[in-house]
């Protein structure tokens, strides 16, 4: 079992939008990325990881932090693993992965977000969020080392 945190956060002309509430509500946690208003990678179901990463180079799109991250939630998140919800510095959910890596256009909807990746989460209506700082780290989705568990539980538990 993996532990993941993830960010449910874009910026549309310099304003951040939050997005896990809607993700909350849908029992899912989704993510998408864009060049020209078109996904830069389509169904990741329908390609290895090295084709990943290759429709991703062609597309000329820097963007290391998001290359990483689409790439777990496609390729390495798995059922049974664990997520946290980061706002800020806060986790403000925690839930566990049902089911794996799903496509579906437009799956997220809210305001100028549309996101087609995610992966299904039981997300636990009864967690109670905390401000933890993990330090800085530009990833959406973020494996989560022993240290940075430990700091969570710690504060889970408090």
């Amino acid at each position: 079992m993996n532990y993941w945190r993830m960010s449910f956060r874009i910026y549309r002309n310099n304003k951040p939008i939050e997005v896990w509430e809607q993700c909350k509500k849908q029992r899912i946690a989704a993510m998408g990325y864009y060049e020209d208003g078109e996904p830069i990678v389509g169904d990741c179901s329908q390609i290895s990881e090295e084709e990943f990463d290759d429709i991703w180079r062609a597309s000329g799109v820097f963007a290391p932090s998001a290359q990483s991250s689409l790439r777990h939630v496609a390729f390495h998140m798995e059922k049974g693993d664990i997520i946290y919800a980061k706002q800020g510095t806060s986790i403000v959910g925690k839930g566990i992965i049902t089911e794996e890596y799903n496509y579906k256009l437009g799956i997220v909807k809210q305001d100028e977000v549309k996101w087609e990746h995610y992966v299904k989460v039981d997300w636990d209506d009864n967690f109670k969020p905390f401000t933890l700082n993990l330090g800085a780290n530009p990833n959406i989705v973020l494996e989560l080392n022993q240290k940075r568990l430990e700091k969570i539980r710690e504060m889970e538990s408090s």
